[in-house]
């Protein structure tokens, strides 16, 4: 219930149905990029209200999805209320006239502007490996 099922080359895929209850929310921002990440809404919108907020599985959850569309289709009147009677209830693919670069960076160690170093939780092992790599 809630999953559509059909076969490619034979092997089942199973795909969950667009809606408010779809794990990836509403919206769902893709760019070009060969780790498949993409942004996306959620319907867990209590997750923002926490520190630490690695909670999706590589992709990144938008806290407010449809005033990013809005921002990024860049044309008057595409508010929460037309975006929405534009998707209905079934998947809908927009694409934009113009790209927009999308740069997703990943540091556990960062200088701040007064030469303080600031460190943050390693939530994907990359450090280790970077020592390891390093001998140190």
């Amino acid at each position: 219930r809630g999953y559509t099922v059909t076969y490619r080359n034979g092997k089942p895929f199973v795909q969950q149905e667009p809606g408010e209850k779809n794990a990836l929310g509403r919206l769902k921002f893709v760019f070009p990029n060969d780790l498949l990440i993409y942004m996306h809404d959620t319907p867990q919108k209590k997750l923002f209200a926490r520190a630490k907020r690695a909670y999706s599985h590589g992709c990144v959850r938008v806290q407010n999805p449809f005033k990013l569309a809005e921002e990024v289709i860049g044309r008057p009147g595409y508010d929460e209320k037309r975006l929405k009677a534009l998707i209905g209830k079934k998947e809908r693919r927009i694409n934009l006239a113009k790209p927009i670069p999308v740069h997703i960076e990943y540091f556990t160690a960062v200088v701040n502007d007064d030469g303080a170093l600031k460190l943050y939780d390693d939530i994907y092992g990359y450090s280790a490996k970077v020592r390891s790599a390093l001998a140190l």
